[in-house]
């Protein structure tokens, strides 16, 4: 036995068997009240078979001869199968929730390999291809795919280092170049050779420069240890840092020249922060080096004890006394958490998942599982219940809520959003380009009304660049607008506001063909910031930067706003100029405290009256406690109007009660999303109901009966509430940056932008660590989180549209909620669970005789719109066929060029003709490609290169087809007892 005792006086002893193998470790933290005991037992080739915990609640393993692990039982039973090859990969993996016990097996995700034990292939329960890998002559991973076309291609260069990364719509748009070129013998070569990013590296492996999809170039200076000490952004601004012989980062330069120094003790712990003026914050450790105090800018004083786990015990600020204490369980499980007026408490299953949770001593919500731990129910304070259920991958099917189905989700191939459909009628249908960024979401009511029907187009960087309402489209309109390209090349420009720019431009498709009224455009400067937004209802609005990446410019119609900073980033003040009416003319000034939190914004008329005046008062945890808006209509500057709203914050760090005016509401929180919201005696008044998003709300107190269901554009934002027939209740829209355009409210509503609570008093967003401003783009606080870059004010790096920032902490990419690439509704069922789902198309092809026909009522514009849609279809159908057939053969032209292996056994004189991008023959005959599945049936696999195969037309015909045209092929062959050709 061994026993360690700890600098802060823990505890922590350990048992051994003969080879040395611990079999029961304890912990002990008298002061926390924490005594655990673990103990674990071993087969005779030392695998680990069982763990138990204090409670008597254990884990197990089985293995097989070769010490594979074939089968893990977590403390409640339930089961995960492993299977392996003779080469010991694993090959199947079946959860609990599949795994049937008589069989000892079950559905499960698949895993193939190639001849050197590399990863192949990964299919999912259902048999759906989710990610297939190719490699080069020496092992490095050079294509990366799924089912449904998404691709990632990667390059190297002598040195075995990542030169280029090409993502699907890039390879997409190459391969479409390329197969222009080979049908056209007087193009040049593709000159432009697309790429998402590529990079440059110094002699010692070590990256020196990135060039984005744009051609944007970012440079990075290094010293001799290879840090980067200098940074050259694309817009010609720069960033420094310098290290102490430790390497620790010592100060770092905006782009303005502000320094920022970090000082360190002698344990390489930070110490002192010291922002651009020189105010201190400081930092102080127990002794096992964990923060136990912090005296921030303001001289707060927190203090942090912590357990034996590194767990929080309490936190508390010593000038107010405000502290928050949390207790745990010997499996160190949080069971309390008391602090802001509020007492939370939580039970916990035997396999860790939270079972219950109280709020001060009264039952708020209660869990249940699947066997593999996927939410199956929850309980709330009301009795209702909201129930999940899923499909044999692990994806939501459908959510009831007290008996009642809500919503069922369809999905496509690759596991992504396809549909939902609502209890009230209304469905929301998704899909996706191949870097699965939404193409186009279209909602539409049981009687056919499409309340937003949105179709997208992105540049090589993946960012939005269009978005076309297509509700409102003629059949004129519609001509050439059916398929977006990508962005093919950036010209110069300038941005509607005359900020200099690129100006995007669409391969094939201008912008220019979508009507003004119809289409929003956004258009990026080089370090991918909003720069211009042309909005459908014609209105324009352009942004300029300053070297930090502060908005130094804003014009909007006739106005123009300047933004003015000081040394730290704060905003401190914006003055808004009208051409057309100077009594819109306003200036708006902002005052700061030492730690970087807004105190104060003042907002003065053309003629300097005061209008508005917004105070702010924080905690000592500088959570904001208190805003006081007053308004001012006269020339006495005595405010004519206040309105107040207080927050108070829980121990889980969340927003758990707002007074509005006086009016209180408390929220009942899941992780970070809100539950429920009740009133100042407690009582539910709303009930959320979650899947993709907020499903519903049910409201208990407000006029009217029944569920109110939300519906979602791209980027989460609620677009329109409907009731329980599918009525319009609510309508919203917003800007660029999530300010309010619209907002058209029958019932009350705080869930607006992002799905994120809107606070109207203050006309921010609640964002937990800290609230968005969106009418000028910033937080009203710095951010405490240093690596997200150098301005700890700006939201999402100034590009909101594709970016999103729900802890407060720290922007991220926007995940569209996933789906297919191209426009087809993708059915939820399927025939046979290994094959890819048959869809029903709303047409036949059509003849060249009907084709001809329809093509001349549409000159003579007799068509109408049904005969105009078959046309548009058929055109697209025909072009997706095509599209997979070439995308196939520049993909083997590759392999082959590349030293690979083809698809077939080519010959020499084959293989020089796939490279010379000539048609290969067989015994004089042209060998073609054709679809394993037929794309009538199989439309969503039409342009998949992976769907084709090439073949003779008599290999096609009698081992595909089976001597019969009329057999339709579903993947394999009909007849495959006939040989191939070659």
């Amino acid at each position: 036995m061994t026993e360690i005792l700890t600098p802060e006086g823990y505890v922590i002893r350990r048992d051994y068997d003969l080879l040395d193998r611990i079999t029961k470790e304890e912990h002990l933290d008298k002061a926390n009240g924490i005594h655990r005991v673990l103990s674990y037992e071993y087969d005779k080739a030392g695998n680990l078979i069982k763990q138990t915990n204090t409670k008597g609640d254990s884990k197990e393993y089985v293995y097989d001869y070769r010490n594979n692990l074939i089968k893990q039982t977590d403390e409640e039973g339930n089961v995960t199968r492993y299977f392996y090859d003779k080469n010991n990969s694993l090959i199947k993996a079946v959860s609990p929730d599949n795994y049937r016990e008589e069989l000892d097996d079950g559905t499960g995700t698949t895993f193939t390999y190639d001849a050197f034990g590399r990863m192949e292939s990964v299919r999912n329960a259902l048999g759906y291809l989710e990610e297939y890998n190719q490699y080069n002559k020496v092992g490095q991973l050079i294509r990366k795919g799924d089912e449904m076309g998404t691709l990632v291609e990667y390059q190297y260069d002598i040195g075995g280092r990542i030169q280029s990364i090409a993502t699907g719509e890039v390879i997409q748009a190459r391969e479409q170049s390329d197969s222009v070129n080979q049908n056209d013998t007087l193009s040049q070569p593709h000159q432009n050779n697309p790429v998402s990013q590529s990079f440059t590296y110094d002699a010692r492996g070590n990256i020196t420069g990135i060039r984005d999809g744009e051609g944007n170039r970012t440079l990075y200076q290094l010293d001799d240890w290879g840090r980067i000490v200098r940074i050259h952004k694309p817009d010609g601004s720069e960033e420094q840092y310098t290290y102490d012989y430790a390497g620790n980062i010592t100060t770092t330069t905006d782009g303005k020249g502000g320094i920022i120094t970090y000082c360190y003790n002698s344990f390489n712990q930070l110490g002192e922060i010291l922002d651009q003026t020189g105010e201190k914050e400081q930092f102080f450790y127990d002794k096992q080096g964990r923060l136990a105090k912090q005296i921030d800018r303001n001289q707060n004083s927190i203090v942090y004890k912590l357990n034996i786990d590194d767990q929080l015990v309490y936190k508390k600020e010593e000038k107010s006394g405000l502290i928050y204490g949390y207790q745990y369980n010997t499996e160190g499980q949080l069971t309390e958490a008391t602090g802001g007026g509020v007492q939370y408490q939580y039970d916990y299953t035997p396999s860790g998942s939270v079972k219950t949770k109280y709020v001060n001593h009264k039952l708020a919500l209660q869990y249940s599982y699947t066997k593999s731990g996927n939410v199956a129910g929850i309980l709330d304070a009301t009795g209702k219940k909201t129930e999940y259920a899923y499909d044999e991958v692990n994806r939501v099917a459908k959510v009831m809520d007290n008996g009642n189905l809500l919503v069922t989700y369809g999905y496509h191939v690759d596991n992504t959003l396809a549909q939902a459909r609502f209890a009230n009628g209304v469905t929301t249908e998704y899909t996706y380009d191949r870097d699965k960024n939404p193409a186009s979401i279209t909602t539409t009511t049981r009687t056919g009304e499409k309340l937003f029907a949105y179709r997208y187009a992105y540049d090589y960087n993946g960012n939005r660049i269009l978005k076309q309402d297509m509700r409102e489209l003629s059949v004129g309109d519609l001509q050439g607008v059916g398929d977006y390209g990508r962005i093919g090349e950036t010209g110069g420009g300038q941005v509607f506001g005359g900020l200099a720019t690129g100006q995007a431009k669409l391969q094939g498709k201008l912008p220019e063909q979508v009507p003004l009224t119809q289409a929003t455009r956004y258009i990026y400067d080089p370090l991918q910031r909003i720069a211009g937004v042309q909005y459908a209802d014609g209105k324009e609005e352009s942004f300029a930067y300053d070297s930090a990446g502060n908005r130094a410019l804003r014009k909007y119609g006739s106005q123009e706003e300047t933004y003015r900073y000081d040394s730290r980033n704060r905003l401190t003040e914006v003055a808004r100029k009208d051409s057309a009416r100077a009594e819109n003319n306003r200036i708006t000034l902002y005052q700061y405290d030492n730690q970087g939190n807004t105190l104060q914004e003042e907002t003065r008329g053309c003629t300097e009256n005061l209008l508005q005046k917004s105070h702010y008062d924080y905690d000592g945890f500088n959570k904001t406690r208190k805003v006081t808006v007053e308004y001012f209509g006269n020339e006495k500057e005595t405010p004519t109007a206040v309105q107040t709203q207080e927050n108070f914050y829980d121990a889980e760090n969340l927003r758990y009660g707002i007074v509005e005016n006086g009016e209180r509401t408390n929220f009942i929180t899941n992780g970070w999303k809100v539950l429920a919201e009740q009133d100042e005696s407690n009582q539910t008044t709303n009930r959320i109901v979650l899947g993709y998003g907020i499903i519903a709300s049910d409201s208990l107190k407000q006029e009217g009966d029944g569920y109110r269901y939300f519906h979602w554009n791209e980027h989460g934002d609620t677009e329109y509430i409907t009731g329980e027939n599918g009525q319009v209740l609510n309508r919203y829209g917003y800007d660029a940056f999530g300010s309010l355009t619209t907002a058209e409210e029958i019932v009350r509503n705080r869930y607006t932008y992002n799905g994120e609570q809107y606070d109207a008093i203050t006309s921010q967003y609640y964002l937990r660590a800290r609230f968005y401003n969106p009418q000028v783009a910033r937080f009203t606080q710095e951010d405490v989180y240093r690596g997200d870059g150098l301005n700890l004010y700006a939201y999402c790096a100034n590009n909101p549209v594709m970016y999103e920032d729900p802890s407060g902490y720290d922007g991220k990419s926007k995940c569209p909620k996933p789906g297919e690439p191209e426009g087809k509704k993708k059915e939820t069922g399927s025939d046979d669970a290994t094959n890819p789902n048959k869809i029903e198309t709303p047409f036949k092809p059509l003849t060249p005789k009907q084709k001809k026909n329809l093509k001349q009522k549409m000159k003579n514009k007799t068509i109408t719109q049904n005969e105009y849609n078959h046309l548009e279809w058929d055109r697209r159908f025909n072009n997706r066929r095509k599209r997979g057939v070439d995308r196939y053969w520049s993909m083997e032209k590759k392999r082959l060029d590349s030293g690979m292996d083809g698809t077939r056994d080519w010959s020499d004189s084959q293989k020089q003709d796939i490279q010379n991008r000539k048609t290969p023959t067989f015994n004089g005959e042209p060998i073609e490609g054709h679809h394993k599945y037929n794309a009538l049936d199989y439309p969503q696999l039409a342009d998949d290169p992976n769907n084709i195969y090439p073949a003779t037309n008599n290999e096609h015909f009698n081992r595909w087809h089976g001597g019969n045209w009329q057999n339709d092929t579903n993947g394999v062959p009909n007849n495959p007892n006939f040989e191939e050709d070659f």
